[in-house]
């Protein structure tokens, strides 16, 4: 009887880790999924102030 009591516990103990695990699992991969929209973010802010030097300087040497 004490056994089956123990089972039971051992069971929810489980079944808690479990799903608490899962929780870890879906928030890390939000976190992730996060830098990496902000590290394409700041690709693309690099690439459109290397596209504006490029015109500015195009610019300049125009007039030289």
């Amino acid at each position: 009887m004490n056994y089956s009591a123990t089972l039971k516990k051992r069971i929810s103990f489980d079944i808690f880790a479990d799903s608490m695990q899962l929780i870890l699992n879906k928030e890390k991969a939000v976190a992730n999924q996060s830098n990496q929209s902000n590290e394409y973010q700041k690709k693309q802010e690099i690439k459109k102030s290397t596209a504006n030097i490029i015109v500015i300087l195009k610019i300049i040497n125009i007039k030289l």
